[in-house]
């Protein structure tokens, strides 16, 4: 199974502002993060999935990372629930998923990244100063395999440039 983490992370490394909300409005990546996900099992955490009630198409599959018990309803989609992100790939694996996309929040991804094999990165190119930060994404660890500029156009507000990272060493049991 490939576990591959996606993410929109401002230039100084925040995925969301300090209210904890996603502080831009971009269609082009919007768009993008929904035709990468479409049909696929997501791991996100439970204020992620909360956060995208309603979003969701009946394709989707989702793992929530929480402690509750529960979680609010969305018509579309029936969460499975897991303790960690340890478990829920455990799970995705038992089930015979070939990809599990993880969606954050920032709990989840750092809890995630040493188990992700690629990583798809919209550099959003703007400073937020402060907020939830995406880990740390090291050049001894990972390589920017596929680059691509997204400019400012008359949708989106700020320029951005997608890249799709693999792992430098990946090591295989």
């Amino acid at each position: 199974m490939k576990v591959i983490a996606i993410a929109a992370v401002s230039d100084d490394g925040f995925i969301a502002g300090p209210d904890g909300g996603i502080p831009w409005r971009l269609p082009r990546d919007t768009a993008h993060f929904r035709q990468f996900t479409e049909d696929q099992c997501l791991l996100l955490g439970r204020k992620t999935y909360s956060e995208m009630i309603g979003w969701f198409r009946p394709g989707h599959r989702a793992i929530v990372v929480t402690r509750a018990g529960s979680l609010p309803a969305d018509p579309s989609i029936t969460p499975e629930l897991a303790t960690s992100v340890q478990s829920a790939i455990e799970k995705a694996e038992r089930s015979g998923i070939e990809r599990l996309i993880v969606c954050g929040g920032a709990q989840i991804y750092r809890a995630s990244l040493e188990l992700v094999d690629e990583l798809v990165i919209t550099h959003v190119h703007t400073q937020i100063g402060a907020g939830l930060a995406f880990p740390s994404i090291s050049e001894s660890d990972w390589y920017p395999a596929e680059t691509e500029p997204w400019p400012m156009d008359a949708d989106n507000s700020i320029a951005m440039t997608l890249t799709h990272y693999r792992r430098v060493n990946r090591k295989f049991a």
